[in-house]
């Protein structure tokens, strides 16, 4: 019998997608056989970044993502602990987060290694956001 395969999952709003987002799926793609994003639900965006977000419905996000070579899966989550079970679930082993996530708690982080991804692109929705209008944060 052979070594199992290495589960990952890199959960996120991936609102506005950016070269930020793809750098860091492709970085987690190359560390393990099998990559699930996780994205969050529209409810759940807005209770943590606000009403005026996402920009982009949770249809498009899923199709953005599931269009990437290195995705395997999308999941869809709207609390931490549907993002807890979603990880028990895939039997995920690793959870990769952007580099904005260094000393900050990751949900899952009891259950799966959590490994921190500084990506070259240091884009995020809000900078983007920002450089079309000065009213997103």
């Amino acid at each position: 019998m052979g070594a199992h395969p290495i589960i990952g999952i890199a959960p996120g709003c991936y609102d506005t997608f950016h070269a930020g987002h793809v750098e860091l799926l492709n970085i987690a793609k190359s560390r393990c056989d099998k990559l699930i994003v996780a994205i969050n639900s529209d409810r759940s965006v807005s209770r943590m970044k606000g009403t005026r977000r996402p920009v982009n419905s949770l249809a498009t996000r899923a199709y953005m993502l599931q269009s990437l070579r290195c995705v395997d899966e999308v999941r869809i989550f709207d609390t931490e602990e549907e993002l807890r079970q979603i990880i028990m679930e895939t039997g995920a082993t690793m959870i990769f987060k952007g580099a904005d996530y260094k000393g900050r708690p990751v949900t899952g982080s009891d259950i799966a290694r959590v490994e921190i991804i500084d990506t070259k692109f240091k884009s995020s929705t809000a900078g983007e956001l920002s450089k079309v209008s000065g009213i997103w944060s």
